[in-house]
């Protein structure tokens, strides 16, 4: 969203200066070729930590290419919270990418241009991606996949290489942190519109029987993973660990996911039917094995927005601009419109609703056919005659 955009702009400038060093460094300081040098090099640690800070659930299904895929997804996440003064001037950053505090001991005395390079000049570092997929929670180099394994469905990067002179150059600038505050951390880079948030999207939504493994999946055995990439190619699934090819421990941050019934568009609850909506996440230290105990996740019901036909819209939902009444509502569309852009998306706010804008009714899929969508029931079942609502769910990271 333009807002959003803009409101990372000033953190960019701060950048700038690394980034043209880092860019136009054609050649390495003169010693850089040594032995000693080099050996130092390949004995870097792993130099990157990403924190994430939302984790968001869409149920739509029955969904066929070609689609819209910035509009439609199964699971989303990102890094999207701003950078945020406090009152004593120190910068508190709740979400994006930083550097391990290990590599930037081991490079305490590089200059930011040298520590930027560097990241590619060890095997630890060099061309590591950010990487979302589905894990067997018993062995994280085993994903989950439908028919076939396939970018932005069962894989999808959330940066370019991690490595590169887009995400290096800034991550390389970051300060050392003062005291007790935390590291700072950039939740947007400079290159092209594609690449430039930390955001990633997983999708399962070509049938009901690929949602209906996915979900059970997650709530068995399985574990959302945002870890490092071992490789450039993105259909190989193998992710970086302190041992190579762990099965037990990786870099990263895994999320278990758990799910529940929706609420019609009059508030109240769903008594029974399929459960539509993410309603907890626990975060897990993939390298460690420990799980997360604060900050904590607020899988609020306030956050869980049903998905309305733009046919059925009239009387129901309302497809407006967005507006709020109170700072209750603000904080409903400031979470929703993390993950649901306003290109796309109507939002209505009072309702808890959303409609697409543009693409139709992909969300109820090709074989809605005559059912009614039971938008006003007290039970959710799929039948012959009548079809469960879809929501779009959002979990934030406190």
């Amino acid at each position: 969203m333009p807002s959003r955009l803009n409101m990372r702009h000033a953190a960019m400038v701060a950048t700038v200066g690394i980034l043209l060093l880092y860019q136009n460094c054609a050649q390495a300081p003169s010693d850089e070729g040594t032995n000693s040098q080099a050996s130092y090099q390949e004995s870097l640690p792993f130099g990157y930590k990403a924190t994430l800070d939302t984790v968001s659930f869409m149920s739509c299904l029955d969904i066929q290419d070609p689609v819209e895929k910035r509009a439609y997804f199964t699971l989303r996440v990102g890094a999207y919270a701003n950078q945020t003064l406090k009152t004593d001037g120190s910068q508190n950053a709740p979400s994006g990418l930083t550097m391990t505090d290990e590599f930037r001991a081991a490079t305490s005395y590089y200059t930011a241009t040298d520590r930027a390079r560097s990241f590619s000049q060890s095997s630890k570092n060099a061309g590591a991606r950010l990487s979302l997929s589905i894990r067997d929670r018993s062995n994280y180099q085993s994903h989950w996949a439908t028919s076939q394994t396939l970018p932005e469905y069962e894989l999808d990067s959330l940066l370019p290489s991690l490595d590169s002179t887009e995400v290096a150059g800034p991550l390389a600038s970051i300060p050392a942190p003062v005291g007790t505050q935390p590291a700072q951390m950039f939740n947007y880079f400079p290159g092209s519109n594609t690449q430039r948030l930390i955001e990633g999207s997983l999708r399962f939504y070509k049938s009901k029987g690929d949602m209906d493994s996915t979900r059970a999946m997650l709530e068995g055995n399985g574990i959302l993973v945002a870890g490092y990439a071992a490789s450039q190619d993105e259909l190989n699934p193998l992710l970086r660990g302190a041992t190579e090819a762990s099965r037990s421990s990786v870099y990263g941050t895994g999320y278990m996911l758990s799910f529940s019934l929706g609420a019609n568009l009059s508030g109240g609850a769903f008594s029974s039917g399929e459960r539509r909506v993410l309603s907890s996440v626990q975060e897990k230290d993939l390298d460690t094995g420990q799980m997360a105990v604060a900050p904590g996740w607020n899988c609020s019901a306030a956050f869980r927005f049903m998905v309305v036909r733009p046919e059925d819209a009239a009387g129901k939902c309302l497809p407006t601009v967005d507006r709020f009444a109170n700072a209750t509502q603000q904080t409903q569309l400031e979470a929703i419109r993390r993950v649901l852009r306003v290109e796309d998306w109507f939002v209505d706010i009072a309702n808890r609703c959303v409609v697409p804008k543009r693409t139709g009714d992909y969300c109820y899929g090709k074989n809605l056919g005559t059912r009614v969508i039971q938008y006003y029931a007290t039970a959710c079942i799929d039948n012959a005659t009548q079809a469960c609502p879809h929501y779009v769910s959002v979990c934030i990271r406190n």
